[in-house]
């Protein structure tokens, strides 16, 4: 069982670095000057779908959310591994980009987030 484990964590790890090594490598080939434009063609909609960006009344909030997302940076999480601990203190957004988080409290399910929800936004105000 634990063989089975460790095969399945080590094909997902080499799934994950080959897709982070294949948008390093677009980057590369995409002149510098063109890296926020890009970013901006894939990124855009995954911040701004989330409320408190989306609300912004600033008409250039687009502007404000991709310098957000470029400073972002990608994480990769290992299947059933704790993302973050019980009643822990936020210091973090995290928009979810492929796979599925379970959400538990106290050991019972709360909620199953999926490519596109998020979480923690609120520890971006401070």
């Amino acid at each position: 069982k634990l063989e089975r484990k460790i095969t399945g964590w080590a094909a997902f790890s080499l799934r994950c670095d080959q897709a982070m090594e294949a948008q390093a490598s677009v980057l590369r080939m995409v002149p510098e000057n063109l890296h926020h434009k890009l970013a901006t063609h894939l990124h855009k909609g995954a911040l701004l779908a989330i409320p408190i960006f989306r609300d912004l009344e600033n008409c250039r909030k687009e502007d404000f959310v991709l310098d957000l997302w470029l400073q972002m940076k990608p994480k990769v999480f290992a299947p059933y591994v704790p993302i973050t601990l019980p009643r822990s203190r936020a210091d973090r957004l995290f928009v979810l980009l492929s796979g599925s988080v379970i959400l538990q409290d106290q050991g019972h399910v709360v909620s199953t987030l999926h490519p596109g929800d998020h979480f923690g936004e609120y520890s971006l105000l401070g």
